[in-house]
């Protein structure tokens, strides 16, 4: 991928078929577009495991995993999107 492409060819694909949706969704409440559209792609692209400084002696595996999700998708959900 080069600096300027932020998915792989498999994403685009993905995000390329699911805009007509978006945009008849968008005159709608959006929560259930983006709910649907979540699931899909962390079903087909799952995040890794949370990077180690996460990780510490007081924190389980787990909690570290709910932070480490939690912070990608809040990074990874759009505030708002023009198409």
């Amino acid at each position: 991928m080069g600096k300027d492409k932020w998915q792989t060819p498999d994403q685009k694909v993905f995000v390329d078929n699911n805009i007509p949706l978006y945009v008849r969704s968008e005159g709608e409440n959006l929560r259930d577009f983006w709910k649907k559209i979540m699931g899909e792609w962390f079903e087909a692209w799952p995040l890794s495991d949370p990077p180690a400084e996460l990780v510490t002696k007081e924190e389980t595996f787990e909690k570290a995993q709910k932070v480490w999700k939690a912070r990608k998708v809040e990074v990874s959900v759009p505030q708002r999107c023009s198409v």
